[in-house]
């Protein structure tokens, strides 16, 4: 790999080490002190149970579900796309093949029959039918196949664009309107706020155990790639979740 590529792995391990270090140092952090906060009812159950860890957990357990649910939607998906295609292939060749073997068979006879100039008439007549019909909607599906992604690609492009240029605004809207008769210390609000941020850091140590560093980490290329670039991405690594978890002083 280049310098190019050896910045990508590196910086990606240090993202990686960030999500893990919020996961655990901010997200459980701010969890555990809404449900052991003193404006919440000393008999309530919230600050009997270890609610914020609990809580990570089945977000964690279900983020896995949900990751393992799509990813067999997209892999059957692929796989019924490429049994498609191969099925329409396979009936076009056994479509034409027919139709060629007709054509030299048709025009053997003629030439028996008649002159040579007459079969290869025939033979040219035939063999442009036989391979004509599939000249003419091999491309026209083709073009049909195209058109269609292309389409779907612009569609999902301006759904992505359109979503994230709403995300920040309707978050601000939704916060002001709130603001006006929300109470942050009211038990209500302390028992959910507590739950969102225990289920974010379930979330965020999941993606960042195993789609970020168990993906990378432990994979082949990882495993193929020079000693110096592994020690570097640990090093990175450790270098994001402790810069992440420094930040925690302040906050």
């Amino acid at each position: 790999a280049g310098e190019g590529g050896w910045a990508f792995v590196l910086a990606k391990a240090f993202a990686a080490g960030v999500v893990l270090g919020t996961g655990y140092v901010h997200m459980m952090h701010d969890a555990e002190e809404k449900f052991l906060d003193p404006c919440l009812p000393d008999s309530s159950p919230w600050q009997q149970f270890p609610f914020a860890g609990s809580v990570a957990m089945l977000a964690s357990l279900v983020t896995l579900v949900v990751d393992f649910i799509g990813t067999q939607f997209y892999e059957r998906k692929q796989r019924d796309k490429a049994g498609a295609a191969s099925a329409t292939t396979s009936a076009q060749d056994e479509t034409g093949s027919p139709l060629l073997q007709d054509g030299r068979t048709t025009g053997g006879q003629k030439c028996e029959a008649t002159l040579g100039h007459s079969h290869a008439h025939v033979y040219e007549g035939v063999v442009r039918n036989g391979h004509g019909h599939e000249n003419e909607e091999g491309p026209s599906q083709a073009r049909q196949v195209v058109v269609s992604q292309a389409q779907l690609k612009d569609l999902s492009m301006l759904l992505m664009a359109f979503f994230f240029a709403i995300t920040t605004p309707a978050g601000i809207a939704a916060g002001s309107a709130m603001a006006s008769f929300y109470d942050p210390y009211s038990p209500r609000a302390l028992v959910v706020e507590g739950i969102l941020n225990a289920t974010s850091a379930g979330i965020l140590i999941y993606m960042a155990l195993v789609d970020l560093i168990a993906a990378d980490f432990l994979g082949r290329r990882m495993s193929n790639s020079p000693t110096i670039l592994q020690v570097g991405a640990y090093v990175s690594l450790f270098l994001g979740a402790l810069a992440m978890a420094s930040l925690a002083i302040w906050t």
